[in-house]
């Protein structure tokens, strides 16, 4: 089992009350120094406290572990922080200050033998199923979207049509942390500017009373799940500077509208055109 938790006493004392229950115990105070134990050793259990999950890159870096170690089974301890903390990936979760539910996973937990498992490690081929093909050039694709995925980084796809781009894009969604949210698909050459603007900003408008209507663009309506865009290159440059904006700072304002909205989606764009000579 392993153990990573900022304070030295509580990881001393939950390491020795382990042992006590014939637990073998490892210990850290850095995300780092975890990983590195992970990859040198066989581990069943990963017991993390949640105020090492505070960014988006401390998100990536658990997905990460999900994928790369699939037999560790992972918990979570919550703190002071416990009301602030969202728990996308649904990992069981107790609270440092009373670990009577902790002692009692632990009477029901069931390791898996790693080492019979050993031999039926997950292959890329195993763990996305819904793309064909068993050539050298489908697996390192396969290799490609397991790591891209949990990187929650935009991404732009480029292929000839037809090729499946939008496959692509769902298995990246498929294999973030963002899998049990929406998928959004949209062509922007389908839309005039006017109206592509609205469709994915959303929209401001008044009635004759001086009332003011929202309508939600996609960007809201995907409700931190994965936007993707299909054709981003037959789309205006200011939709484009806009969606960079989105991009770099999770703000955009709607058609009609004068104030910032925030909100949470990843990006995935898509093009069959060579982008470099347009």
């Amino acid at each position: 089992m392993l153990i990573l938790d900022k304070d030295p006493y509580f990881l001393e004392t939950l390491s020795k009350r382990l042992a006590l229950r014939k637990f073998q115990p490892f210990s850290s105070q850095s995300f780092s120094s975890a990983l590195s134990l992970l990859n040198s050793q066989q581990f069943v259990l990963l017991l993390l406290d949640t105020e090492f999950l505070s960014s988006q890159d401390d998100f990536n870096s658990l997905q990460q572990i999900v994928v790369t170690h699939p037999y560790l089974k992972i918990a979570l301890l919550t703190g002071k922080n416990k009301e602030n903390f969202s728990n996308p990936l649904k990992l069981p979760t107790f609270p440092k200050e009373d670990l009577r539910d902790f002692w009692e996973f632990l009477r029901s937990f069931q390791p898996i033998n790693i080492e019979e498992k050993s031999t039926e490690a997950e292959t890329p081929s195993s763990r996305i199923p819904w793309i064909i093909g068993e050539t050298p050039q489908i697996q390192e694709l396969k290799k490609k979207l397991n790591k891209i995925a949990v990187l929650d980084c935009p991404v732009l796809i480029i292929g000839e049509t037809g090729t499946g781009k939008e496959l692509i894009a769902k298995t990246i969604h498929r294999l973030s942390f963002r899998s049990k949210e929406k998928f959004i698909a949209i062509h922007c050459s389908t839309f005039n500017p006017e109206i592509l603007f609205r469709e994915i900003f959303g929209e401001e408008y008044q009635y004759s009373n001086q009332q003011t209507r929202k309508r939600k663009g996609l960007l809201e309506a995907v409700n931190n799940g994965t936007l993707f865009l299909h054709e981003i290159e037959e789309s205006p440059l200011m939709i484009q500077s806009m969606l960079l904006k989105f991009i770099e700072h999770k703000i955009f304002i709607p058609y009609g509208g004068n104030e910032e909205i925030k909100a949470d989606a990843r990006i995935i764009a898509a093009t069959n055109s060579n982008l470099q000579e347009k």
